[in-house]
């Protein structure tokens, strides 16, 4: 064949694998398959998961994830430190596996409301509706609790908790009920000049209980 043919056929050999590529080559070397219908869909959380209800009877209680409705609304006589009407939290482990229960306060808002009394001025330099209140300083809380062995035989000063105090209790089957009750009272701690101040005030906060493997939870 002489050179100029031979050239001539390699370049229509060339041409015609471009054309080759451009009409197809390339599908003939390739795959591909689509899977329709793909769905994730999100569970509890097996492990630790707590629940809890407001009321004196655990056992027939509507549990929730919350947030659970206030728990204490109270008026507290600044008079005497008999304690008043205890509280009762139900808290249930519903997850599946042994944990402790701790509880700690949060969101705490402790404010003045309403005009206020003239003994009250007397000891309070900011005695104005909306400024900060000395409630939290005349607040006492009994706990006790039916998973726990510990026993308090004082009430809490509320004021140790505004420092990430926190109370650990006993662990918690899964399954299980814990009934915490929280009995509130007048401070015997509190002075006189706190619990002047402390009139015409309002105490507002968030009652948090975590189930944990450990005892001891920061909040």
């Amino acid at each position: 064949m002489k050179r100029s043919a031979r050239w001539f056929f390699l370049a229509v050999l060339g041409a015609a694998v471009v054309m080759l590529t451009g009409s197809g080559l390339i599908s003939l070397l390739s795959d591909s398959v689509t899977v329709t219908g793909n769905r994730a869909e999100s569970g509890t959380l097996g492990s630790h998961d707590v629940q809890a209800a407001v009321s004196s009877d655990c056992s027939t209680a509507t549990y929730s994830d919350g947030p659970i409705p206030a728990a204490i609304d109270v008026v507290l006589d600044l008079s005497t430190t008999e304690p008043l009407s205890p509280v009762v939290i139900c808290v249930k482990n519903n997850g599946s596996v042994f944990t402790h229960l701790t509880m700690h306060f949060d969101n705490v808002l402790d404010v003045e409301v309403g005009d206020c009394t003239p003994s009250e001025e007397a000891e309070d330099t900011t005695c104005e509706d909306g400024d900060a209140g000395e409630l939290a300083g005349a607040l006492a809380l009994l706990p006790s609790s039916s998973c726990t062995t510990v026993t308090y035989s004082a009430a809490i000063p509320f004021q140790s908790f505004l420092d990430d105090f926190s109370l650990s209790f006993f662990g918690v089957s899964p399954g299980s009920t814990c009934t915490v009750t929280l009995t509130p009272s007048v401070s015997e701690d509190a002075s006189n000049s706190v619990l002047a101040a402390a009139q015409t005030d309002q105490l507002t906060w968030d009652i948090v209980f975590t189930l944990s493997d450990s005892l001891i939870s920061v909040p």
